[in-house]
């Protein structure tokens, strides 16, 4: 397996610490800014595309017209203002659809990612004022009990008996980065970036997006409100 490549190091009082392209407060500093929107669009498109490629009938669409995208979006839960964050939530404004984005480095988390996928599910939904509100959970370690030994999967409300869905059902798509990143495709080479195993992409959209995660990352390396990071996701 190559060694994960960071993006570069930034310096802290106890020393030199590595940024990769999926650190928590990285990504949140990179897509805050709506000059790298199309960026975001782009990379979780590759990845549906993908998956839409090999599933001609699924329910799942591309991202399409005009965005607006939150980063750490809060879910407020109750009266007393307490709070689930999510890493990203995508209105698409023009087509009542919203996607939030959850980027997983881990597969072992406290609770455990099926309960957490359900959790913020039953908010997006609750909270989506009538709008499909579907899950995309991009995983850098396998979660196999939501994977189950799958690159994709995509749970959604359908009838066991005849197979129809549920009208206007949402879902939660699980997409695996380690699986993915074996495959010669597009959403293969994304993989590869995302996971720091390339450095260099080929494809003129993985370039992209590699360019912007690098110009990014010498901004972030320079705010020094940055600088006391978390353990991340």
């Amino acid at each position: 397996m190559a060694t994960k490549t960071p993006l570069g190091y930034i310096e802290l009082e106890n020393g030199l610490k590595e940024v990769h392209a999926l650190n928590d407060l990285f990504l949140n500093f990179t897509f805050e800014k709506e000059e790298h929107w199309e960026e975001f669009r782009l990379m979780v498109n590759i990845l549906l595309d993908e998956y839409i490629k090999g599933n001609p009938t699924t329910i799942a669409t591309l991202i399409e017209g005009k965005i607006y995208l939150e980063t750490q979006y809060k879910f407020y839960i109750n009266t007393q203002n307490k709070t689930r964050n999510q890493d990203f939530k995508l209105d698409e404004l023009e087509r009542s659809r919203l996607k939030y984005v959850e980027l997983q480095n881990k597969a072992t988390t406290e609770p455990p990612i099926p309960e957490r996928a359900m959790e913020y599910f039953v908010l997006g939904v609750g909270q989506g004022k009538g709008k499909i509100a579907n899950q995309i959970w991009i995983l850098a370690s396998d979660a196999e009990s939501v994977l189950q030994e799958e690159t994709f999967m995509n749970y959604i409300l359908k009838d066991e008996t005849t197979n129809k869905v549920y009208p206007g059902t949402s879902g939660i798509m699980f997409i695996s980065l380690t699986k993915l990143s074996k495959k010669k495709s597009l959403a293969g080479e994304l993989a590869l970036f995302l996971l720091g195993k390339l450095s260099n992409p080929e494809s003129e959209e993985v370039k992209r997006i590699a360019n912007i995660f690098n110009k990014s990352f010498e901004a972030f390396k320079d705010d020094k409100t940055n600088y006391v990071m978390s353990s991340g996701n």
